[in-house]
């Protein structure tokens, strides 16, 4: 079972950038990544008799909890009907597992906005989730009001965030002529990230932890 997730400041910045950008609506995409025993964690379980059975001691290790390493984010374009919702192309993922086969790395996850600044999982994406062991990023969008006149100020990766806004040009799906200006160009966003994974008993809440680029 997945025990936290490893973050590089670059990716968690693309990750809001990419919410902020598809402000008022949802943002969605997949993330690539690998699975790992953390060296202290992977040192003790490896070394129990048990760790030959059921295929190799990676198995039995996993069962006392490895990390997932997000190493790429691939944002898709989001097909559901209503802005407070997310569905990732079919034709998107299928396209990035033939990519990454072969590669050592895999789909670790997906990750979604919630404009309504919400950082825990909705009653839709609870619905929605089928997967075990699949890593799931909520990034919490609110609109906190115009650009300040100075640049914005980094935060620690795993902490709230001022970003500034986005210049993005406008689709048919917006209701306003493309390449017009988004009514939110101006808009200054307060941004935070939450991890979660399915578990046989549901939900579980996730750290993530940042790493070097």
């Amino acid at each position: 079972m997945i025990a936290r997730v490893i973050l590089a400041p670059d990716l968690h910045d693309r990750l809001i950038a990419d919410a902020a950008a598809a402000f008022p609506c949802e943002c969605c995409g997949l993330i690539e990544g690998v699975r790992e025993i953390p060296p202290p964690l992977a040192g003790e379980v490896l070394s129990r008799p048990q760790a030959g059975r059921g295929g190799g001691g990676q198995i039995d290790a996993c069962m006392w909890g490895h990390e997932v390493r997000a190493l790429a984010v691939h944002p898709t374009h989001n097909l559901a009907m209503r802005p407070d919702r997310f569905e990732i192309d079919p034709a998107a993922h299928i396209a990035l597992l033939r990519r990454l086969r072969g590669t050592g790395r895999d789909i670790v996850g997906c990750y979604h906005s919630h404009p309504n600044g919400a950082a825990g999982l909705s009653d839709w994406d609870r619905d929605g989730a089928f997967d075990e062991d699949f890593l799931w990023l909520v990034i919490a969008v609110t609109a906190s009001g115009p650009i300040p006149g100075r640049h914005w100020e980094r935060a620690h990766p795993c902490a709230s965030q001022r970003i500034p806004a986005l210049h993005r040009p406008m689709t048919p799906e917006d209701g306003r002529a493309p390449g017009k200006s988004s009514p939110h160009a101006n808009q200054a966003f307060e941004a935070k990230l939450a991890a979660f994974v399915f578990d046989a008993d549901g939900p579980r809440g996730l750290p993530i932890c940042a790493a070097a680029p």
